[in-house]
């Protein structure tokens, strides 16, 4: 799944004088889908259905 928006990505990257590698975007949707998954196991935990900024 796709999370990341690949040109907004690389319009930041561009304003920081930055440039992007193709896997970076695969890397950045990985490190997104785990941080999701644990804000969902913090969630259950609480007994909520609503990912909270605090699961994060």
């Amino acid at each position: 799944m796709d999370f990341v928006t690949k040109n907004n990505v690389k319009e930041f990257l561009k304003a920081n004088k930055k440039r992007v590698a193709t896997a970076t975007y695969e890397a950045l949707d990985k490190k997104i889908e785990a941080l999701l998954k644990e804000a969902c196991r913090r969630a259950d935990k609480n007994g909520r259905t609503t990912i909270m900024e605090q699961d994060l």
